[in-house]
């Protein structure tokens, strides 16, 4: 019950447990302060000693002070344990305008206190945390910036010192604690600064010159190790409460997480070869390569599962269990040799003949460099010249001209391309909030992006550099939608000295950049675009000479490479009536004839996808899984999570499980499958 006919406006509580050493200096410090020096002394204030049912002579202490001061102190006794109930109880017995609670050994400068009001005064906030200023203990730090995380994590709570012991409040905010928080200890700061989010009472934080020991000789009440525990164990009570269906989603997230983290270790314990030979080159050490490709394609239905579970969680807590996945199978896929393409040795050891033997990879094939030790793994192409473009090899001269060791160059190029790929997932995010996209599916669409077994295996594990183009494509678009068209194209043409695929881009972001602007400016324009290219050529290409021989690597590939069973049904049906050369112009022809499309219907964001698409369709006489990678994180931008998930894993069956031709032939009945799983209910 509260004090009858009686309503102070403020009310200073000083919760109390076994504090008889100090509680007799700081009571008569705060009382001075209130009578003497407060702006506010001459109106109706007291202050409340909360008895935390304290086991020394704190009660005779109180009480005599009372006596002494009846006026302006009282004296209530908590039986049970805990600052929860010793605020509870004060607030149903004292009626206030206004209240403030702080810690009883009075931590900070008390001419500080008025600018714990100021904000609740000027209705400004409901409720005044303080944010502690000045040295503290290791153990307190930890303990706070611990706790601070956790509270940003899962309950998006922006304080950054949820349990200074000083806050003050309003009435909404006393009935708000009376009414919503069940926590009767220690850790009734944090709830109440989550109910009072929800309940949308405003919160503001005021800097406080914290004095963290007044009292020299009395001993810290802080254990980092149990107060962890039960900061823990309380956050966990405050979650059932609050958000009942996280601990449940997060242990089946977790879970799942694990087991595809534990599936990459036995994919690197049985997949790794001696000598740094790749696994798929060999009978018996290919049929486990089939098994894992179809491991991973099963697991993707647990994948799929863990979208579903995911809404139930708070947007920054899930981006954390995803990031946190990824990171810890990324660092098994970086040390993990490659194991499904030998694709990395040959261009590394075509760069160690230029670095240190002055031969010109365009013009050099592995047979010429055989007594290398690095040549071994090379089993296939030994008579293939580079295909790649120059800045590819000036990136890979990097780790050779340092001689560093092929298994510590692997690891840092794995390490370069796991950087790329965490700048792209932070690119995709910027993305997704241009598009609009609610929490839910961009956690969603990060998850099936960044757990997805064909990154790990094409970009982390055998390392192929379309890891670069991905890039290239993803900035370039970036810069695109902020209609900086400099730069996309700028983006794309350096990508295209990488791998020559991003170049059939340029003219999209071109036109978007001569638009509107009249004639003389757009020649300038052109006549800058042009300069700007044969300048990087002229830089890139300089090492290796200016001679049309740099191409007959490119050539043979363009020319040579096909397979029935390596080209999508569409592609076979050209390869009846037209060689290879004649194929790939046809997709280059099909990829222009798409951006010109895209450009007439103002579709930008079609046009960084369809000529890809039609060329991997139509024109693609020896597809591999890895090219997608150039446009996975844009369809995942338009594609249902479903479709990516599906297109994804599907795949991993490459080539090794089936040849491409069979796998499209089976995404039909693989579709079906998953509609009537999802139909079903099944995965809810």
């Amino acid at each position: 019950m509260k004090t009858p006919n009686k309503k102070y406006d403020y009310v200073f509580i000083v919760p109390v447990f076994n504090e008889a050493f100090i509680i007799d200096r700081s009571l008569k410090l705060l009382l001075s302060f209130l009578e003497t020096e407060w702006i506010h002394k001459n109106s109706d204030w007291k202050i409340i000693v909360a008895d935390n049912a304290s086991a020394d002579d704190s009660r005779q202490i109180l009480e005599k002070l009372k006596k002494e001061n009846e006026s302006h102190v009282d004296y209530l006794f908590v039986p049970i344990k805990g600052r929860g109930n010793a605020l509870k109880e004060v607030i149903k017995t004292f009626d206030s305008q206004y209240y403030l609670y702080l810690d009883a050994d009075i931590p900070i400068n008390l001419k500080e206190l008025p600018s714990m009001f100021g904000p609740l005064e000027n209705k400004r906030a409901n409720l005044t945390v303080g944010s502690r200023r000045g040295k503290r203990p290791w153990q307190r730090k930890i303990l706070t910036y611990g706790l601070k995380f956790i509270d940003w994590l899962i309950f998006d709570l922006k304080i950054s010192d949820s349990q200074c012991g000083i806050k003050a409040f309003d009435q909404k905010t006393a009935s708000l604690l009376l009414e919503k928080c069940e926590e009767i200890g220690y850790f009734l700061d944090t709830e109440l600064l989550i109910q009072a989010q929800n309940n949308n009472l405003k919160t503001q934080e005021v800097p406080i010159n914290w004095i963290e020991q007044r009292y020299p000789e009395r001993k810290s009440k802080v254990n980092l190790i149990s107060d962890a525990i039960k900061a823990l164990n309380t956050i966990k009570k405050l979650i059932l409460r609050t958000c009942p269906k996280i601990i449940s989603s997060t242990i089946s997230i977790v879970t799942i997480g694990i087991l595809l983290f534990v599936i990459f270790i036995f994919n690197k314990i049985y997949l790794t070869l001696p000598n740094f030979l790749v696994a798929h080159q060999f009978q018996e050490s290919a049929k486990k390569v089939v098994i894992f490709a179809f491991i991973f394609f099963i697991f993707s239905i647990f994948i799929w599962h863990v979208t579903k579970k995911i809404k139930n969680l708070p947007q920054k807590f899930a981006t954390f269990l995803i990031a946190t996945v990824f990171i810890a199978i990324s660092l098994i896929a970086i040390f993990t040799k490659p194991t499904r393409s030998q694709d990395i040795y040959w261009n590394l050891l075509l760069t160690k003949g230029f670095t240190e033997q002055g031969l010109n990879p365009y013009k050099t094939t592995p047979e010429i460099l055989k007594n290398d030790p690095w040549s071994p793994p090379v089993k296939d192409w030994r008579n293939l010249s580079m295909t790649h473009g120059p800045l590819w090899i000036i990136f890979l001269s990097i780790f050779t001209t340092l001689k560093l060791s092929l298994n510590t160059s692997l690891i840092f190029i794995k390490l370069i391309y796991f950087l790329i790929l965490l700048f792209s997932g932070f690119l995709i995010f910027r993305l997704m909030n241009e598009f609009n996209f609610d929490a839910v599916k961009k956690n969603q669409l990060l998850l099936v992006l960044a757990w997805n077994p064909i990154l790990f295996q094409t970009a982390l594990i055998d390392l192929h550099n379309d890891v670069f183009i991905l890039f290239s494509i993803l900035i370039s678009f970036f810069f695109f939608t902020r209609k900086k068209y400099e730069l996309s194209t700028l983006s794309l043409i350096i990508g295209g000295f990488i791998k020559y695929a991003p170049w059939l881009l340029i003219p999209l972001p071109l036109f978007y950049l001569l638009k509107g602007g009249n004639v003389k400016k757009n020649i300038i324009k052109i006549i800058l675009g042009i300069g700007v290219f044969l300048l990087l050529a002229f830089i890139f290409y300089l090492p290796f000479g200016f001679s049309e021989k740099n191409f007959v690597g490119l050539s043979v590939e363009l020319s040579e490479r096909s397979n029935y069973f390596f080209s999508l049904p569409s592609t076979i049906i050209f390869l009846l009536f037209l060689n290879p050369l004649q194929i790939k112009f046809l997709g280059i022809i099909l990829g222009f004839f798409a951006i010109y499309y895209c450009i007439q219907k103002n579709k930008p964001f079609l046009g960084y996808l369809l000529p890809f698409l039609l060329i991997f369709l139509f024109a693609t006489p020896w597809f591999q899984p890895w090219y997608v990678l150039w446009i996975l994180p844009l369809l995942a931008l338009s594609w249902s999570v479903e479709a990516i998930l599906l297109f994804s894993t599907i795949l991993i069956l490459m080539h090794e499980a089936m040849p491409s031709l069979i796998i499209s032939l089976l995404i039909g009945p693989a579709i079906l499958i998953i509609y009537l799983i999802k139909k079903s209910g099944f995965l809810k």
